[in-house]
């Protein structure tokens, strides 16, 4: 029975004579332990703490009690509750919010991405990508156009290049024919020019005066046979006997039928070989008459005073084979690069060479499969690349 308090009964009175609930009687004053819990006090619930009084002799007497109203903690911890379930919705729908815009930054510039990848992967090299932004994506999409255009100028020059070949083979098939049409026709009255030219000459005495003429005859007749062989041989090029073969042997073989020309007394001839440079399956007679041509062409454009330099490498990826011949002479002027392997195209004067050589080698250097291209510069010199590939050896 409470004989002091400060807890109000119904009435507005202290509740003085009511008594305490069951549990906290029996584990205050029964069993002299001290309540720490919420308990009903009179009409409502507190938080509580009681405590056992003792007599001198240590029996419970009593109890103390001290407490508070639960109702001011329960509205708190319900409203914490509501904040902390508002404040985490609240962060749940930023957080999507903000997920849902940053998702959209990102995936709209990758979507058209990939949208772009897949148009230059069928063939459209004209895609872009809009550069919206300056961060990595940013960052992709303008390597993505630097690529794409890239790609797209690459293309444009492989269809320039194969436009030129073709442009060229067909060059080459009409002037062919042509040329073949020609030499037969001319051929028969020119070896009766030659023939009658050779009689004259046993005829007439040494100080006949019409003697230099006949020998003019004759010497102009057999230039006009052998630009009638060149265009025979343009004409009909002669099925390759491939074999085996080093082709910096074969240059060599050039080297030593040139060396003693008069032309090549002053002019320096710098060899970088490559090391094991594998054999080639090629016609060597007709590689021999490609190297030649451009070794001479090469000793012609300087003037038989200058550097001429001759590499070969082995592009192990490809298995081709490439001969660099460079020549310190007065070079190819832009414009006519482009015509240098035309038949009867030549930049010497008139009367030196038939314009046939360089067309006859681009056929020779074709027919093994492989390319032959030209780079000059005006007063600098002239770089001829050939490109061979390894090839099979034909079964005799």
């Amino acid at each position: 029975v409470r004989i002091a308090t400060n807890v109000l009964d119904a009435s507005g009175a202290r509740a003085i004579g009511t008594r305490v609930s069951a549990e906290v009687y029996q584990q205050v004053v029964v069993e002299g332990k001290p309540w720490l819990d919420r308990a009903f006090v009179v009409r409502d619930w507190y938080l509580t703490a009681y405590a056992p009084l003792r007599d001198f002799a240590g029996k419970v007497v009593g109890m103390l009690y001290v407490g508070t109203l639960e109702r001011p903690y329960t509205d708190l911890r319900r409203s914490s509750t509501l904040l902390f379930v508002g404040i985490t919705l609240g962060g749940v729908a930023l957080a999507t919010a903000i997920a849902f815009f940053i998702s959209r930054r990102l995936s709209t510039p990758v979507r058209a991405l990939v949208k772009a990848s897949r148009r230059v992967a069928e063939g459209d090299l004209e895609a872009r990508v809009a550069v919206t932004t300056r961060d990595e994506i940013g960052e992709l999409a303008g390597a993505f156009n630097a690529m794409a255009a890239a790609l797209h100028q690459r293309n444009e020059e492989l269809k320039e290049f194969a436009r030129k070949r073709i442009m060229q083979s067909e060059r080459l098939a009409v002037v062919g024919q042509l040329a073949a049409d020609v030499a037969h026709e001319l051929n028969n009255p020119l070896q009766g020019i030659v023939t009658y030219a050779h009689l004259l000459l046993e005829r007439l005495p040494a100080d006949d005066p019409q003697r230099s003429s006949v020998e003019k005859i004759s010497t102009q007749a057999a230039r006009c046979a052998t630009i009638i062989r060149a265009l025979l041989d343009f004409s009909r090029p002669k099925k390759p006997q491939k074999k085996p073969a080093n082709l910096c042997a074969v240059l060599e073989e050039c080297f030593s039928l040139v060396e003693d020309r008069a032309i090549f007394h002053n002019i320096q001839v710098v060899r970088d070989y490559a090391d094991c440079l594998p054999d080639a399956v090629v016609d060597p007679a007709q590689m021999q008459q490609v190297f030649m041509n451009l070794i001479i062409n090469a000793a012609e454009a300087m003037g038989g005073t200058g550097r001429l330099t001759v590499v070969t490498r082995f592009d192990l990826d490809r298995e081709m084979v490439r001969i660099v011949l460079s020549d310190t002479g007065h070079g190819i002027p832009e414009e006519e690069l482009g015509r240098i392997f035309d038949p009867f195209f030549s930049t010497k004067e008139v009367g030196h060479g038939t314009g046939l050589g360089l067309a006859i080698s681009y056929g020779i250097v074709k027919e093994h499969g492989g390319a032959i291209t030209v780079e000059s510069e005006v007063g600098v010199g002239t770089t001829f690349t050939i490109e061979l590939p390894l090839g099979e050896e034909v079964p005799a």
